[in-house]
């Protein structure tokens, strides 16, 4: 399985170690585009996560195009919204700021997200639930 995560400062890569870490995920590989692959926790930290792959570019249409990716973690913006739509990719949107919280109501709606809160990226707990719910409950499990 692939996770495609989007990075945004406003999320920190100390929440996603400790989420992924421990072998939660043993099975999941998390592609990650990160902004800053020079910065600390690249160089120190990601190496010691034998199932993380970081880069700062992901052809992201393709990767989500790619049969083995089950999830992508976005901040909803709308090309996002509609790439992962297209290839029928389940989302898990953490929503910031503009059309984002509208944009991930309407795929939640729809059958297609999880949201989850900004206010909860502190909460590692909850998102390896949230990553758990979508490996788990079949009615995520659909590709266009």
């Amino acid at each position: 399985f692939h996770f495609y995560l989007q990075q945004k400062a406003q999320c920190s890569w100390q929440l996603i170690q400790k989420t992924i870490k421990d072998n939660q995920f043993p099975e999941v590989t998390f592609i990650w585009k990160y902004e800053d692959p020079r910065d600390s926790f690249s160089t120190n930290h990601s190496s010691k996560l034998k199932n993380v792959v970081i880069s700062n570019w992901i052809p992201q249409v393709d990767l989500l195009g790619d049969a083995n990716t089950v999830v992508f973690i976005t901040h909803g913006g709308m090309a996002s919204v509609q790439e992962a739509a297209r290839h029928g990719i389940t989302v898990i949107c953490v929503t910031i700021f503009g059309e984002q919280s509208r944009n991930g109501g309407m795929i939640q709606f729809n059958g297609l997200a999880i949201v989850y809160g900004k206010f909860e990226l502190h909460n590692g707990l909850k998102l390896a639930d949230a990553i758990r719910e979508v490996l788990e409950n079949r009615k995520y499990a659909f590709h266009v």
